[in-house]
C-alpha cells in the first residue's frame, strides 16, 4: 500500500473513531437528560418540597415500626430533640405557628399610626402600645388596681381589720362585679337560644373559673396557690392582723364551691331546663334572681325584662347546692364570701400590675404549669390585642401575610371532602333512610367560611364593631377596664336583636378551625392555611393529610355526640323529643360510640401514668376518626382524576404513606407533666399521641398502605368506627 493511501485510511479511521465517540457522548447526554426528566417527574424538587421533606425527616423516628406505634414513627425525633421553651408548658405545631403569627402581628401593631389606618386599626395600635408601656404599669398599675378595688368594687375586706358591709348590699355588689366580668359562684350570661338560633336567651350555669376537683387535693398546688393569695394581699399593703387565717378560710370556701360542681362527664349528657324568671325564683328562692337580672339590664337602654322571661338553666343540681352554701356563708361569715368575690377579680390581673406581682404569680405558675419564665412582653401584648380585636388585627394579618390563592384551593378541597362524607352517610348500615335523609340535608346546608370575612375591607363596618372601645396609648389598665365593661354590656344591648346566622364566629388571624352547631357553620381562618396544614406549592397528599383532615374533622363535629342533636337550621333536639334521627338509629349510633369511648379509656399516657377520659373526649375522637377517613378517600379520588403526584426527595415513602405521615406530624407535641395532666383531666381533646394512634389504628386503609399485619398494635383486629 502506498504511503498516501495508508495516510488516507488512517485519517478515515480517526474520523470514524471521533464520530463514534461523539455519538456515544451524545447518547449519554440524552440518556442522562431523560433520566433527569424522569426523576423530575417522579420527585418534586422545588424549594417547598425540599423543605417539607427535610421537616418530615427531622421529626420522624425511622427506626420505629409504623405498624406498632405510628406516633413514634412520625413524631419520635420531634419528641426526642425538641426543647419546650421556659415560658411554655408544651410545644407543638399549633403553638409554633401561633407564636410566629403573634410575633408577625406584634411587628404590625408596633408600627406608628399611619394616615391611612382606619379607626379600628388605630385603636388596636394604641392598645398594643399601652400594653407595651411597662414603665407606666410599673409606676402606677398597683395604685390603680387598689383604687378600683376600693372605689368601684366597694373594697376587699381582707386588706383591713375593719370593713363596712353596710356601704352596699351584697346583691348590688354582685351586679357591679358582673359588669367587671366577675362570675362569682354562678354564671348568668346572654347566649344563643338552642331552640331558636336566630334569637338570644339568658343562660344560667355553674362558673368555669375553679380548678379541677383533683387539684384541690394536690398539696403542692394548694400550698402554692395559698402562698400566691397571701403574697398578693401583702403586696397590696394589707394591714389585717388575721391575714393568714382569712386566706385559709377564703381558700376553703373556694374549695367548697368547687367540690359541688357537676363533673364534665355528667354535664355532657344532661339536657338543659327552661324556666321563666318567676319559676327560677320559686325553684331557687335563696337568691333574688329578679333583682339581679334587672340590675344588669338597668345598665342598658331600651331592653326590658319581665317575670316571664325564659332562662335556660344548665346545672340545676350545682345551683341548688351552691345556693345553700351561699346562704350559710353569708349568714355566718359575710366577710369570707366578699373576700372570695374580690379574689376572683384580682387573681388574674398581674398583667396590669408591677413586677413584684408578676413574680408572685410566676412562683405559682411554676407549680401549676411547670413554666419557669414569662413570655416576652411583645408576645403577651400581641395575643392580648388579637383576642380583644380579632377582626381589626385579622385585617392587618390578611393584608400582609395571607395568600388569597389558598382560599380557592381550600374551597375545592372542602367540596371534595363533603362529597366523601355524604358517601360515608349513605354507606352506614346502622342508619335508616329517614335518618340518612336528615343527615345529608344538614351536610348540604353547612355554611363554609374560609380565610377571612367579606367585611374585612368594609371600613365602616369594621369601625362599628369597636365603636364602644376608647383607648389611650399609655394607660393599659384603663383600656382593659373599658374593654371588659363594653364587652359585658354589648350582649345586654343586643338581647332583643335577631342573630345573623351566616356571620363569622371568629377572626381570620387564628391558627385553628371551628364548627358552630347553632349556625351549622365550619370555619377555616387564614391563620391555619399555612404549612404544614396547607401549602399550594407542595403535592396535595400533604395538604389532604394536613388541612384536609382538619376539614373532615370540623365537618364531622356536626355529627358527633353533641353536634348530631342540632338540625340543618341549628335547632337543638334532645334524644327524648321527636328529633332529627329515629330512635333506632340513635340507639345504633350510641353503640358505635361506646366502642370508641372504651378504646380511648384504655389508652394510658406513660409520661404521667394517666388513663385518658374517653367519655369526655368522645366528640373530638369521633371527629378525628371521621376527618382522616374523609380526607384520605377524597385525596384518592382527586389523585385518580388528576394523576399520581411526584414524591418528596430523599424519602422512600409513597404518596399514600406521606398522606398519613403528614397527618401524624400535625399532632407532634411535647408536654410538661403538669400540662399533660391538665390536658387529660380538663381537655376535650386527647393528647396528640393518641389522636394519631387512635384514628390511624381504626382505619383499615392505613394498615393496607403500610402493609401492617392484622393484629399489630396500629392495625388491630377490632376497630371502632362511627363515620
Amino acid at each position: 500500500m502506498s504511503q498516501r493511501r495508508y495516510q488516507k485510511a488512517l485519517y478515515l479511521a480517526y474520523f470514524l473513531v471521533a464520530l463514534l465517540l461523539l455519538v456515544t457522548i451524545g447518547l449519554s447526554i440524552m440518556l442522562s437528560l431523560a433520566k433527569s426528566t424522569i426523576n423530575e417527574k417522579r420527585f418534586c424538587t422545588s424549594k417547598s418540597c425540599i423543605k417539607a421533606a427535610n421537616t418530615i425527616l427531622e421529626n420522624m423516628d425511622t427506626e420505629a415500626d409504623p405498624c406498632e406505634n405510628f406516633y413514634q414513627f412520625t413524631c419520635g425525633n420531634f419528641v426526642k430533640s425538641k426543647r419546650i421553651p421556659d415560658e411554655q408548658s408544651r410545644l407543638d405545631v399549633f403553638d409554633h405557628l401561633r407564636d410566629t403569627l403573634a410575633y408577625n402581628i406584634a411587628d404590625l401593631l408596633g408600627e406608628p399610626i399611619q394616615p391611612g389606618d382606619i379607626e379600628s386599626i388605630q385603636k388596636a395600635k394604641d392598645l398594643f402600645k399601652s400594653c407595651m408601656d411597662e414603665e407606666s404599669t410599673q409606676r402606677s398599675g398597683d395604685a390603680r388596681i387598689l383604687s378600683i378595688l376600693k372605689t368601684e368594687l366597694y373594697g376587699w375586706p381582707i386588706l383591713t381589720d375593719t370593713f363596712n358591709f353596710n356601704a352596699v348590699s351584697l346583691l348590688d355588689k354582685l351586679v357591679k362585679l358582673r359588669l367587671y366580668d366577675v362570675r362569682g359562684f354562678f354564671d348568668l350570661h346572654v347566649s344563643t337560644n338552642p331552640k331558636d338560633p336566630s334569637s338570644l336567651i339568658l343562660r344560667l350555669r355553674q362558673p368555669q373559673w375553679f380548678f379541677n376537683k383533683e387539684l384541690y387535693a394536690n398539696s403542692s398546688v394548694t400550698s402554692a396557690y395559698k402562698s400566691y393569695m397571701l403574697r398578693t394581699a401583702q403586696l397590696l399593703n394589707a394591714s389585717n392582723k388575721n391575714l393568714r387565717q382569712e386566706i385559709e378560710r377564703m381558700f376553703e370556701l373556694e374549695k367548697d364551691f368547687a367540690m359541688i360542681q357537676i363533673e364534665e362527664n355528667s354535664r355532657r349528657s344532661v339536657v338543659y331546663k327552661n324556666m321563666t324568671l318567676r319559676d327560677l325564683q320559686k325553684r331557687l328562692p335563696e337568691f333574688d334572681w329578679r333583682k339581679y337580672v334587672l340590675g344588669l339590664f338597668n345598665q342598658v337602654e331600651n331592653v326590658t325584662v319581665f317575670d316571664n322571661e325564659t332562662i335556660l338553666v344548665d346545672d340545676i343540681e350545682y345551683l341548688e347546692k351552691a345556693l345553700k352554701l351561699y346562704t350559710s356563708v353569708v349568714r355566718n361569715s359575710r366577710r369570707d364570701f366578699d373576700n372570695l368575690l374580690l379574689w376572683t377579680f384580682i387573681k388574674d390581673k398581674t398583667l396590669f400590675m408591677s413586677k413584684k406581682f408578676k413574680e408572685s404569680r410566676m412562683e405559682f405558675d411554676k407549680v401549676l404549669t411547670g413554666i419557669v419564665s414569662t413570655p416576652s412582653r411583645s408576645l403577651i401584648c400581641s395575643n392580648f390585642v388579637l383576642d380583644t380585636m380579632e377582626y381589626a388585627v385579622g385585617r392587618m394579618y390578611v393584608s400582609n401575610y395571607f395568600n388569597n390563592e389558598s382560599k380557592a384551593a381550600a374551597t375545592e378541597m372542602i367540596l371534595n371532602i363533603q362529597k366523601e362524607f355524604k358517601n360515608l352517610i349513605t354507606e352506614q348500615d346502622w342508619m335508616d333512610n329517614e335518618s340518612k335523609k336528615h343527615a345529608i340535608e344538614k351536610l348540604a346546608l353547612i355554611d363554609t367560611k374560609i380565610g377571612y370575612p367579606d367585611f374585612t375591607y368594609n371600613e365602616t363596618y369594621m369601625d362599628e364593631i369597636y365603636y364602644d372601645y376608647t383607648f389611650t396609648n399609655f394607660d393599659f389598665l384603663e383600656n382593659f377596664i373599658n374593654i371588659i365593661k363594653a364587652d359585658t354590656l354589648q350582649p345586654l344591648k343586643e338581647f332583643r336583636k335577631k342573630r345573623e346566622l351566616n356571620l363569622w364566629q371568629r377572626g381570620p388571624a387564628m391558627v385553628n378551625a371551628f364548627y358552630s352547631p347553632s349556625n351549622n357553620q365550619i370555619c377555616f381562618p387564614a391563620g391555619i392555611l399555612q404549612s404544614p396544614f396547607y401549602d399550594a406549592s407542595v403535592p396535595n397528599y400533604l395538604n389532604y393529610g394536613g388541612i384536609g383532615s382538619v376539614i373532615g374533622h370540623e365537618i364531622t363535629h356536626g355529627f358527633d355526640d353533641r353536634g348530631r342533636l342540632y338540625d340543618k337550621n341549628g335547632i337543638f333536639h334532645s334524644d327524648e323529643s321527636e328529633g332529627i334521627w329515629t330512635q333506632k338509629t340513635i340507639e345504633n349510633y350510641k353503640k358505635k360510640v361506646e366502642c370508641m369511648i372504651d378504646q380511648y379509656n384504655n389508652y394510658t399516657s406513660n409520661q404521667v401514668n394517666r388513663s385518658l377520659n374517653g367519655f369526655r373526649t368522645q366528640g373530638e375522637n369521633i371527629a378525628d376518626n371521621g376527618g382522616i377517613k374523609q380526607a384520605y378517600r377524597a385525596y384518592k379520588k382527586w389523585a385518580a382524576k388528576n394523576g399520581a403526584e411526584p414524591m418528596l426527595p430523599g424519602l422512600s415513602y409513597s404518596q399514600e404513606q406521606l398522606f398519613f405521615i403528614n397527618f401524624g406530624q400535625v399532632w407532634c407535641g411535647k408536654f410538661r407533666n403538669q400540662s399533660l395532666v391538665s390536658r387529660i383531666l380538663n381537655g376535650d381533646h386527647s393528647p396528640g399521641e393518641f389522636r394519631v394512634i387512635g384514628s390511624t389504628s381504626n382505619f383499615a386503609e392505613f394498615g393496607d398502605v403500610f402493609k401492617c399485619k392484622q393484629g399489630s398494635k396500629n392495625n388491630p383486629v377490632k376497630k371502632c368506627s362511627v363515620w
